[in-house]
């Protein structure tokens, strides 16, 4: 039971974080890449890159835990049930582990987000500049509108950007200080699980404010289901 726990401990907490960062990456490549995301991106490449950011996570946490269960694994009774990260190569293990698995997923997403924002401020310029011309016969009429811009992918991603930026990196910042500094800040711990706690909750809510087709086909069935 504590190799179970330790694997869902390390590896579930690791997919939902690299789940965020490839919506990050599907709005840089729609942003910063059009032609390509129109042409390429599919129901498939999705499923794909799904699949390889698991997998990306299984490779780095699932060496640590094994090696654990086999070889390190001190009594649950005394220590609980924890991978010991006491002996060295465990502990290179988690020092990797804590960078590229936690780490290095928040500064992506909060460093993407600070370039796609960029790119949209200037999309936007471009947008409210463009002018259609309409000529009708008899007459030469000009018809001026603007171009209504998409929103709400960047509204998803900055919706989640906060989150990550708020319930993610207090307890990243906890971990990342304990693994290499070997200091326990217990306000800092506190503070952190807590928002940490808070982020399944918020995300789901944060997807039906950001997306007013989801938000329709909620209020839709809780219409139909108040009816019947």
């Amino acid at each position: 039971m504590c190799t179970f726990r330790n694997y869902t401990g390390w590896v579930f907490s690791g997919i939902p974080m690299h789940m965020h960062v490839l919506i990050t990456v599907n709005r840089i490549w729609a942003v910063c890449f059009p032609h390509s995301y129109r042409t390429r991106h599919s129901t498939v490449t999705a499923i794909c890159l799904v699949i390889a950011a698991a997998f990306y996570v299984h490779i780095i946490c699932l060496p640590g835990v094994i090696l654990d269960a086999l070889y390190y694994r001190v009594p649950a009774e005394t220590s609980g049930c924890n991978v010991d990260t006491t002996m060295t190569g465990q502990k290179v293990w988690e020092q990797l582990t804590m960078i590229l698995i936690y780490d290095v997923p928040v500064v992506f997403m909060i460093s993407a987000y600070a370039v796609l924002c960029f790119k949209e401020f200037h999309r936007r310029e471009a947008v409210a500049g463009l002018v259609y011309s309409v000529v009708t016969l008899g007459t030469l009429g000009i018809k001026i509108k603007k171009k209504k811009a998409k929103r709400t992918g960047f509204l998803v991603l900055t919706a989640l950007t906060i989150s990550v930026a708020v319930c993610w990196t207090p307890y990243e910042m906890y971990f990342t200080v304990g693994t290499f500094m070997d200091i326990d800040v217990p306000m800092m711990r506190e503070v952190g699980f807590t928002l940490n706690s808070l982020q399944p909750l918020l995300d789901p809510i944060l997807f039906v404010i950001t997306m007013s087709d989801l938000r329709k086909t909620l209020l839709h069935c809780l219409h139909f289901a108040q009816v019947h």
